[in-house]
């Protein structure tokens, strides 16, 4: 007791009240996760096409630029490997976040 939130799944893990609780001693804090796919969805689709380095460069700002962590999916192609098209985009992507940071 004494910390806020102790579960994560309560369903007050900080309103006003309960910040302002005087059992309350010290806040807990849970970093922030972004789960995007490189893809429309998350399974491969040959008929879809993955995100393109700006995109991705702009995913990448607006998550791990606010604090948060960027978990990206990449689905496999049905031969179990990642398919070119995701490899350039991918490849482009960390071009650009060399080039940039």
């Amino acid at each position: 007791l004494g910390s806020l939130p102790n579960d994560s799944t309560e369903p007050d893990i900080g309103s006003r009240a309960r910040l302002l609780d005087p059992a309350i001693n010290y806040l807990q804090w849970y970093p922030a996760e972004a789960d995007v796919s490189n893809r429309p969805g998350w399974f491969y689709h040959p008929d879809e096409k993955p995100k393109t380095a700006a995109q991705l460069m702009d995913l990448y700002e607006k998550s791990v630029g606010r604090n948060a962590s960027l978990l990206l999916n990449v689905p496999p192609a049905p031969d179990g490997r990642i398919a070119d098209e995701d490899v350039a985009s991918l490849t482009a992507f960390g071009a650009g976040l060399r080039r940039v940071y």
